[in-house]
């Protein structure tokens, strides 16, 4: 399931560098990179979206890495590989490993997300149990 939709995309985040027939795949994409960095959080956050009580704030914020995600992976599809050096004498070009391509999309979750709790490495404290009771 995607967290953003191709609405949201051009009504609120204001984009115009994917069109409709790749967003579905695109943001589907992005979504399944943000459950990983957010160890599986940001389901039980959107599952709430429109619910009295949802934390509205960090499924805009959500939405919006989504969004951002999505057009990293366009931009990176689209180029076939992120050039780090070129010479043009005698012709060599270096292209980005797939480490780096990585971090360009983490960089792109992280500047809607960095202030959520979603990135948190550890427990929240909602998340730990009492322990095992007998």
């Amino acid at each position: 399931m995607a967290y953003a939709d191709y609405d949201f995309y051009v009504g609120d985040f204001l984009g115009t560098a994917i069109a409709l027939a790749d967003f579905a795949r695109l943001a589907a994409r992005a979504s399944a990179l943000i459950d990983r960095m957010t160890f599986g959080r940001t389901a039980a956050v959107m599952a709430l979206e429109g619910e009295v009580g949802a934390d509205t704030a960090t499924i805009a914020k959500v939405k919006k890495a989504t969004c951002a995600v999505a057009e990293e992976m366009q931009a990176q599809e689209q180029s076939g590989g992120l050039v780090t050096s070129e010479r043009i004498g005698n012709v060599s070009v270096t292209y980005a490993n797939s480490r780096s391509e990585n971090g360009r999309l983490a960089e792109a979750a992280k500047t809607y997300l960095w202030d959520s709790d979603l990135l948190y490495r550890g427990f929240l404290s909602d998340e730990v149990s009492g322990g095992d009771e007998a």
